[in-house]
């Protein structure tokens, strides 16, 4: 049963913040969430993508059924979600003093190619989280000698999304009933696609223990999916939130996708969430914009407002979410948004501001996103216009757009989950795709007087070499590496790392391909493999290294730009 209070008991006090323990007087509730607020980014600073941090008294969390030695006791404890079954927290208590209180930090469905990006969910009070199981994943190596494609569905007659190199290792969350067909997770932004078992490397046994799916069928990283239960209404002070679930996703990487007692909520902003059974999932809206979907129903929320979602006896959602309402001011103004990563202050309706449309769609309500088909390879672009520099080549495939603007030529253009544009014209797109949130050119810099090439020891950050500008922190660059070259090093056809995968590190953490080529430099200098990918400034000094077989290229470099 999905309800599972019973059969779970609270520590008690064993534990206990010094600043309320030395306190003379009995700890009241402003100091008790004080104190919680004020230790929270000490002890869970070091907390990583799908990790979970003890944060406050009194917290139990029960492993998954495999996990025999999970450390998640005290105050400060950090563990991986993945082995955590379920979370209680506890309600307000002044006379004990505790109060309850979990960060965790998930990456939900943003790719693999933003490590540093993640959604960030702030548990406290009376609440009760359990992770709907993940199915079993496992990694496997591409066996055949050239690259393989990725399709849409199980069946040759299915859309190539991508493909992979030969050696590459790619992670495996399904199969089709025959099992010829895996279900595969693209390591360039999360997505989900199909390959023919025999061209990649896997044993007959673990085939047999993947789980059968269908081509439909949602995947969900840890936590991605969960049930909870909270108190509502229980506040204990003006300075004290209701118990609930706080979630934040990072700006600029478009919308995260939640399941929450069954319930698909799409965000891109801050929102906060309570539920009880037989009554109803709450979901109010701090910032930005959210969509809520279940049985069929759909409603796109705005800040300040809330819907509801009516839940059943075992949490899960038993019909469509209501209409948008405005919330009082009381209901958040005490939410501890200044635990999160990025400060978000709680808004009302009065103060919410509006997407910003053009007055031709200005009656319509924006959706949060639409379906964008590419039949061919094209370029996606860093801004909204073929003066903008090219982050990748996009494969045939689905993609969702998320925004759109239009530009000086008067061309349409959508923005994708990745941040990167493509234009109208080459791209079939939904009829909803037009009520798409509209950006004004004027949000986007003059890309002329710009230079995007920094060309140093044989990488490029941008297609433009020889060419300086500073780095901009938080856009998103492409990576272009060439290794192995030399008049003497190989022949065009590379025997020396055939069957070999090229890699990619930035700091030491691997980075996401977006394509691999030869370029024989006109013979002057000898053949070459060009690598290209992309990624998101940081401040910092960073080392950038490529590396095919026995030939490599290391760079470092400082991102200073603002």
């Amino acid at each position: 049963m999905r309800y599972f209070r019973a059969g779970l008991f609270l520590l008690g006090t064993l534990f206990a913040f010094s600043v309320i323990m030395a306190q003379d007087t009995a700890p009241t509730c402003p100091t008790i969430v004080q104190a919680a607020v004020a230790a929270l980014d000490d002890l869970c600073a070091d907390t990583e993508r799908n990790q979970a941090c003890y944060g406050n008294l009194t917290l139990v969390a029960v492993p998954q059924a495999e996990v025999t030695d999970l450390q998640f006791e005290h105050p400060g404890d950090i563990e991986d979600v993945v082995r955590i079954a379920s979370l209680t927290l506890s309600g307000m208590d002044e006379g004990v003093p505790e109060w309850g209180v979990a960060l965790l930090k998930l990456q939900a469905n943003l790719p693999d190619l933003l490590p540093g990006e993640n959604v960030t969910v702030l548990l406290f009070g009376d609440v009760e989280l359990q992770s709907v199981p993940i199915p079993p994943e496992l990694e496997v190596t591409v066996s055949a000698t050239s690259a393989i494609n990725v399709r849409s569905e199980p069946a040759t007659s299915g859309t190539i999304i991508s493909q992979l190199l030969p050696g590459a290792d790619v992670t495996v969350n399904g199969r089709n009933e025959i099992g010829d067909w895996l279900r595969v997770r693209l390591p360039s932004d999360g997505g989900i696609g199909w390959v023919a078992a025999t061209l990649v490397s896997i044993t007959a046994e673990d085939k047999e223990a993947l789980a059968v799916v269908t081509a439909d069928a949602p995947v969900y990283r840890p936590m991605q999916a969960f049930y909870f239960r909270s108190g509502v209404g229980d506040a204990q002070c003006a300075e004290a939130p209701e118990s609930g679930i706080l979630i934040q996703t990072p700006e600029g990487v478009g919308t995260v996708a939640l399941n929450v007692n069954g319930v698909e909520i799409t965000l891109g902003s801050t929102a906060f969430l309570q539920a009880q059974p037989e009554d109803f999932l709450y979901v109010y809206l701090l910032d930005g914009q959210a969509t809520v979907m279940a049985f069929e129903g759909e409603q796109i929320i705005a800040a300040g407002e809330y819907v509801t979602v009516p839940l059943d006896g075992e949490l899960e959602a038993a019909g469509p979410p209501s209409q948008p309402q405005e919330y009082a001011d009381e209901k958040v103004t005490a939410i501890p948004v200044t635990m999160l990563e990025t400060l978000a202050a709680p808004v009302n309706a009065s103060t919410a501001t509006a997407v910003p449309t053009v007055s031709a769609v200005a009656t319509i309500e924006p959706v949060a996103s639409c379906q964008i088909t590419v039949s061919y390879e094209i370029n996606a672009r860093r801004g909204p216009g073929t003066d903008y520099p090219s982050l990748q080549k996009l494969q045939p495939g689905l993609f969702e757009g998320v925004q759109q603007a239009t530009d000086v030529y008067d061309y349409i253009w959508y923005q994708l989950e990745d941040e990167s544009w493509v234009r109208q014209d080459v791209v079939t797109a939904e009829e909803a795709c037009s009520n798409l949130p509209v950006l004004a050119m004027a949000n986007f810099p003059e890309n002329h007087p710009w230079y995007y090439g920094i060309h140093f020891c044989g990488i490029s950050l941008g297609p433009v070499q020889n060419e300086y500008r500073p780095i901009r922190i938080g856009e998103l660059l492409k990576l272009s590496f060439s290794v192995g070259q030399g008049p003497d090093t190989w022949d065009e056809a590379n025997p020396a790392v055939e069957g070999l995968t090229p890699t990619v590190t930035m700091d030491g953490i691997p980075q996401a391909l977006t394509s691999v080529f030869y370029a024989n430099n006109d013979g002057l200098s000898g053949p070459s493999h060009v690598i290209t990918g992309v990624w998101r400034v940081t401040p910092g000094t960073h080392t950038l290294t490529a590396s095919w077989g026995a030939y490599s290229n290391t760079c470092t470099f400082t991102a200073t730009g603002g």
